[in-house]
């Protein structure tokens, strides 16, 4: 085969940025859900003081026995419920921001 001066054609791989480099794709602060019944009394403290980062490129699980609070974390995160206390941001915006919810879905 004749040898040929042209550089072998390369994919472009994305490499996941690495953990602590940037600021986190997801924080959240002293998150804390109460759920109220009717005439909005406490009724259920599903989260209390809940604080984490995910960094772009980290793969992240929430395990946790049943009524720890994973699905209220996970509906508060995409701003299908509002918290009780405390704060979450998702790539800079807040996780009830209106047009970053038009590009999630949750099954």
């Amino acid at each position: 085969m004749p040898e040929s001066d042209e550089a072998p054609e390369t994919a472009a791989v994305d490499t996941p940025a690495a953990p602590g480099s940037d600021e986190p794709a997801i924080r959240i602060r002293n998150l804390s859900k109460i759920y109220r019944d009717f005439w909005g009394r406490p009724k259920v403290q599903a989260l209390n003081s809940l604080s984490l980062d995910v960094h772009k490129g980290e793969v992240f699980g929430l395990l946790g026995p049943n009524g720890s609070g994973k699905t209220t974390t996970m509906k508060l995160l995409l701003g299908l419920l509002f918290p009780s206390g405390g704060d979450i941001t998702i790539l800079g915006e807040t996780a009830t921001n209106v047009e970053k919810n038009e590009r999630i879905g949750y099954l």
